[in-house]
């Protein structure tokens, strides 16, 4: 693929890989920083949210499906807007989007408004992700994106031990909408950084937006995860609505056929939203299916740990964030560790037992009731985020790797894409699951502890079972050629 200027991705990054330029790579990671955190501790204060709002679980799992869905709508968009425009204009829009969706939050009177902010803040989240990976693909070589990306990981693994810790502490003095009060000053300062110290890696090319992919896309990923959420019970706000649900699934699934059919017919005109090409590689769709099946059980599983230590431990917020602490410092850990093993050995030797990690914290956790102890919990957390460490790592970079040069900005694309809706999609179901084995009380939060320990027990044997696939997906991991 070549520039306007008639470079090809590679004379790109043989020009960018230097200090100045791999500083990019860090002001990015430290805006991706600022959006996990705000995700970490949004999941945090949903009982709280719950409680304040009068809400029940399949109402307020929305402010984490919904930030999730509006990631998985805006990222094909965010992979048009990469090729367009300058790397620090999108990258300044991006960071103002998410601040607006930030106050928007901490001014919610109620519960449809703040869903409303969330959204916005995913809007401009679902930028930095693709332009992370891509920003990386093109800046560090090829030897050492292994390495890179697992010390990246190890960065970005600081938010899910900062975010529980930090917003636990807030709800035990303050309201929840402190969580996103915090968060502010420190995005603005990473948009003066990202301003005073970015520079534009990837060059722009004068390409069309097509309106139709937007809309099919928009559709099919919102259609999907908006049926999987409203098919759960019924908690007193008219979450579930029976045939609608349906219906909007059918809408979704009819949809993504048609994204999937205009994707194919436009990538010739240099016009798809999402190149999907990148799925004749092997090695990118094994990793793909085993990143989207490994999303939905992460982001569905750690919203069961919240509720299980805060609605089946009783524990109160700021304990319950403390407890979380442990798994994610021995993930950041892990990671530049597996960086390291997979530059030198290749993704299946750390892929398999990262597999077997999480499937085993899995089968752990259906073993936790409400009279477990919080160590167990712990423990589970601890496995749970090394076994996920040691299995994303290895995929994803193999994802990126697999595929041609020319494609690789579209595979970012991809990933980010498919890893979201999967981590929404993961959540609607697990809460539904969870709202469905939980029993009555759910209108307002109220619920008492073992029918809260029911409801994640239930939960966590779906996760355990689906987690088997996993493993045995695991040995088909595939060096990249």
């Amino acid at each position: 693929m070549t520039t306007r200027r008639g470079r090809t991705v590679a004379d790109v990054a043989e020009s960018t890989r230097r200090p100045a330029a791999v500083g990019v790579v860090w002001v990015i990671a430290g805006a991706a920083f600022v959006v996990l955190l705000s995700q970490t501790m949004t999941m945090v204060a949903l009982p709280s949210i719950m409680a304040d709002l009068e809400i029940g679980a399949a109402t307020a799992q929305w402010l984490t499906s919904g930030f999730m869905l509006g990631l998985a709508v805006m990222t094909p968009i965010a992979g048009f807007l990469l090729r367009r425009l300058r790397t620090t204009v999108v990258f300044a829009a991006a960071m103002a989007t998410f601040v607006l969706g930030t106050v928007l939050a901490g001014l919610a009177p109620g519960f449809e408004l703040l869903l409303v902010a969330r959204v916005v803040q995913a809007s401009g989240g679902a930028v930095l992700w693709p332009m992370l990976m891509t920003v990386m693909i093109i800046v560090v070589p090829v030897i050492q994106r292994g390495r890179m990306l697992g010390t990246v990981s190890a960065v970005l693994a600081i938010a899910p031990v900062l975010g529980p810790t930090v917003a636990g502490l807030m709800l035990d003095r303050l309201t929840w909408r402190w969580t996103f009060w915090a968060i502010l000053p420190i995005a603005l300062v990473i948009v003066v950084v990202g301003l005073r110290g970015g520079r534009d890696v990837l060059q722009p090319r004068p390409v069309r937006l097509d309106a139709l992919s937007v809309l099919l896309s928009t559709a099919g990923f919102g259609g999907l995860v908006y049926g999987l959420t409203s098919a759960g019970p019924d908690d007193g706000a008219g979450s579930g609505s029976g045939y609608a649900a349906w219906v909007c699934l059918g809408i979704g699934v009819a949809a993504l056929g048609g994204f999937v059919v205009r994707q194919l017919r436009l990538h010739g005109r240099d016009r798809a939203l999402l190149d999907l090409r990148t799925f004749r590689y092997g090695a990118f769709t094994v990793s793909m299916a085993l990143l989207v099946v490994g999303s939905a059980l992460l982001f569905g599983v750690i919203m069961m740990l919240q509720l299980y230590l805060q609605l089946a431990l009783e524990l109160d917020p700021g304990d319950a964030g403390l407890l979380q602490v442990p798994g994610a410092v021995a993930g950041g850990l892990t990671a530049p560790v597996v960086g390291r093993l997979y530059d030198r050995f290749g993704p299946r030797v750390v892929a398999v037992p990262g597999s077997v990690l999480v499937s085993l914290s899995l089968w752990g956790m259906t073993l936790l009731t409400e009279a477990s102890h919080p160590a167990a919990a712990v423990a589970v957390h601890v496995v749970l985020y090394v076994g996920l460490t040691t299995l994303f790592m290895p995929i994803i970079t193999t994802a990126l790797h697999a595929v041609h040069p020319a494609l690789q900005p579209d595979a970012s694309v991809a990933v980010n894409t498919f890893d979201k809706v999967a981590a929404a999609a993961g959540t609607a179901v697990f809460v539904a699951v969870y709202a469905a084995w939980s029993g009555p009380g759910l209108g307002g939060g109220a619920v008492s502890p073992a029918a809260a320990a029911d409801g994640v027990h239930a939960a966590a044997m779906l996760a355990a079972v689906v987690s088997l696939l996993i493993v045995a997906g695991s040995f088909f991991v595939q060096r990249p050629d």
